[in-house]
């Protein structure tokens, strides 16, 4: 958890929309219970930096968004194309074992958010066919992940990204300098900063953000790491606290790892890990 903190950067602020030409990654856990305070869903969203060499240098975790609990598979569908829009995310992940498939089902389907009227085109699947549009020349966006049969190399991905620094979070809404108001200057007047272009509305979804952030790590602090026949698994030490948030998280780096940085290996002794068992 030390290392976990260390990754909480002080000046990295919280994006709700693409800043510029940046990258971005989207990740979901779909819930599997509707128990109001049980199992939600969970969206990530990852800003990728590269390097001259193109590949990944480092993720930095800018968004993340819980929907109401009840929600079904359209309306989570709508909520995961409305995020792709607002980012130009040019991937979406979703964990397609279990409840996913019925969202990933909704996302290479053409859909009207009933609420706006707004059409949302129809995405198709990057690497699974049995999630194939039947719209035209639909884009690729979707990526289905069966993470079940990939748990092991999910959890030693992200132990990397941990142990490499690659991984970054938002500190604190306290420690957010960007989201402080600041007064004071000679002429009496408010000094511009970002937070003051921003609308209050913007500020709390932002904040928001930031507190979600620590919930991420409180989750990551009650999991705990088994081998199993040879695999690695993760459980919850107290069975009351999530770990959505940390499924998308992980589900997120693997797709950077395999999909937009497979040129490079992942090539680190974990043996010293099952200190965590």
């Amino acid at each position: 958890m030390d290392k976990m903190i260390a990754l909480r950067l002080p000046d990295l602020q919280a994006e709700l929309r693409q800043k510029g030409n940046a990258e971005y990654i989207i990740s979901m856990d779909v819930a599997r219970s509707k128990a109001q305070n049980n199992n939600q869903t969970a969206f990530l969203v990852g800003r990728i930096t590269r390097g001259k060499d193109k590949s990944i240098k480092s993720v930095a975790i800018v968004n993340i968004y819980i929907p109401p609990n009840g929600l079904n598979f359209t309306q989570q569908a709508i909520i995961m194309k409305k995020l792709q829009k607002a980012y130009n995310a040019q991937v979406c992940v979703v964990d397609t074992n279990g409840l996913g498939k019925g969202v990933a089902d909704r996302l290479v389907e053409e859909i009207v958010d009933p609420n706006t009227g707004q059409l949302y085109e129809a995405w198709d699947c990057i690497n699974d066919e049995t999630f194939k549009s039947l719209v035209p020349n639909s884009p690729k966006i979707l990526y289905s992940l069966n993470a079940t049969s990939i748990n092991t190399n999910i959890i030693i991905n992200f132990w990397d990204y941990v142990e490499t620094f690659r991984l970054h979070l938002l500190p604190t809404d306290k420690n957010a300098s960007y989201l402080s108001e600041v007064t004071g200057v000679k002429s009496g007047k408010r000094k511009k900063t970002e937070t003051t272009q921003m609308d209050e509305m913007e500020k709390i979804d932002c904040m928001a953000v930031h507190m979600r952030t620590d919930t991420l790590l409180e989750q990551i602090s009650n999991l705990e790491v088994e081998k199993r026949g040879g695999n690695f698994i993760v459980k919850q030490i107290t069975k009351g606290i999530d770990k959505d948030m940390f499924s998308a998280l992980v589900y997120l780096l693997y797709v950077v790892q395999v999909h937009l940085n497979a040129k490079v290996e992942i090539n680190i002794d974990y043996s010293d890990y099952m200190l965590y068992n």
